[in-house]
């Protein structure tokens, strides 16, 4: 049977304006490349990809987001986040900074291990 997998991919028009009310939670737990409106971006893109994969468990907040790996000017990052009664759940996603940057929300493949 073959794995049927989601790819969200948002391009951000004007993310690099910082005025936005969207704040990175501080800690070291969240260490991220998209600060204002592109992480307010990607938080959202990241909620709705989870709500589709698990309407059964609907996305509660975001727990931490790690540093994966860097391929050309790509970041890669685990976001993790709560659903209902504290499941977590780790999403790869590829920001690509530019003036218009590009956003990919997956999960992980069965080779890639996200940090824990």
């Amino acid at each position: 049977m073959k794995r049927l997998s989601l790819l969200f991919v948002l391009v951000c028009f004007g993310c690099k304006s910082p005025d936005t009310n969207a704040k990175v939670p501080v800690g070291a737990d969240f260490q991220t490349v998209a600060t204002g409106r592109v992480y307010e971006k990607v938080s959202q893109l990241v909620k709705k990809f989870h709500n589709l994969r698990h309407a059964e468990c609907k996305f509660s907040r975001i727990k931490s987001i790690k540093p994966f790996a860097q391929q050309a000017r790509n970041q890669i990052e685990a976001w993790t986040v709560e659903g209902c009664s504290g499941r977590l759940f780790t999403y790869r996603v590829v920001i690509a900074p530019g003036i218009d940057t590009y956003v990919s929300v997956d999960n992980f493949s069965d080779t890639e291990r996200p940090p824990q």
